[in-house]
């Protein structure tokens, strides 16, 4: 197991009841809620629900993409050293 990934996934199923399938894909919302999902309900909640998209835990994410750039998440351009 990952640190901090569940072993099952969080969704659930419509009854209510607990999934028994690993925890595999993390979803997140533009509110910063997040949960991890089987694969199965990973589709489910990204076809269902408004605003829902992939999220990942890894340090190459949205903050190295832009660092790349020479931005920060606060949008100040940073100075390259060329």
């Amino acid at each position: 197991m990952i640190q901090g990934v569940p072993d099952r996934c969080v969704i659930g199923r419509p009854d209510g009841t607990d999934c028994p399938a690993p925890a595999e894909v993390k979803l997140a919302d533009g509110s910063g809620a997040s949960a991890w999902s089987c694969v199965e309900h990973a589709d489910e909640v990204l076809i269902s629900a408004r605003g829902v998209f992939l999220a990942s835990d890894e340090p190459d994410g949205l903050v190295a993409f832009l660092a790349a750039r020479g931005r920060t998440l606060g949008g100040t351009r940073l100075t390259r050293n060329s």
